[in-house]
């Protein structure tokens, strides 16, 4: 069942509640890496908790014969994501790292301990084998943009168009990510807000720079 969709502090419930528009930057898309020293989305005034659905994955342990194939998305240990900014060779990926594919034939990589950490096998499965894999549960702040966006993950420069999310991955608001919308829909479920979800957005915003 979907739910609500909540913001965190008190907003006006308009259609743009959850769009929010950061200062801009000089020309072409804004660049949200500002974020990285302004205390991440907490900084914002009403990021939303969302979090992944269950939904099971096709996911490749990478080989070292993987490392010099040029066949889409493969790039000589580059994955060339949906959102790899024009001119990036791709996400680099290591022998034993996880190669996901995802509902939309979308493909990345992730390094092998986050993988660990943040996926598990479906019933059968067994980590390290190729296969299906779901993510764990564990709610993030994202936000939806307004307006074309780039921001430079712990993989490599992504872009985003207008109505594309921003997601927040860590709790330092250092590490981001980019959902295409209709993905995000897909993928994503929002959560009603908890006593406990409120106050971890409290903490992040204690430690939100003072301007």
């Amino acid at each position: 069942m979907r739910l609500l969709i909540l913001a965190c502090w008190t907003v006006s419930m308009t259609p743009d509640s959850f769009a929010q528009t950061p200062p801009a930057s000089p020309g072409g898309a804004r660049d949200m890496d500002y974020l990285k020293t302004a205390g991440g989305l907490a900084s914002l005034p009403s990021p939303i908790w969302v979090q992944k659905r269950p939904i099971s994955l096709d996911v490749h342990f990478a080989v070292i014969k993987d490392l010099s194939r040029t066949d889409a998305p493969y790039n000589k240990g580059h994955i060339r994501t949906r959102e790899t900014a024009a001119g990036d060779p791709g996400v680099a990926f290591k022998v034993t790292d996880a190669v996901l594919t995802g509902t939309k034939g979308e493909t990345w990589p992730i390094a092998r301990a986050t993988f660990e950490a943040t996926y598990s096998p479906v019933a059968g499965g067994s980590m390290g084998r190729d296969g299906k894999f779901f993510k764990k549960p564990a709610p993030v702040l994202g936000v939806q943009m307004k307006e074309p966006f780039a921001v430079t993950a712990s993989w490599g420069r992504l872009q985003g168009k207008s109505g594309e999310w921003l997601v927040q991955y860590d709790e330092a608001g250092k590490d981001f990510g980019i959902v295409g919308e209709a993905l995000f829909q897909e993928t994503y479920e929002h959560l009603q807000v908890t006593p406990e979800l409120r106050a971890r957005l409290d903490a992040m915003r204690a430690r939100v720079p003072k301007k």
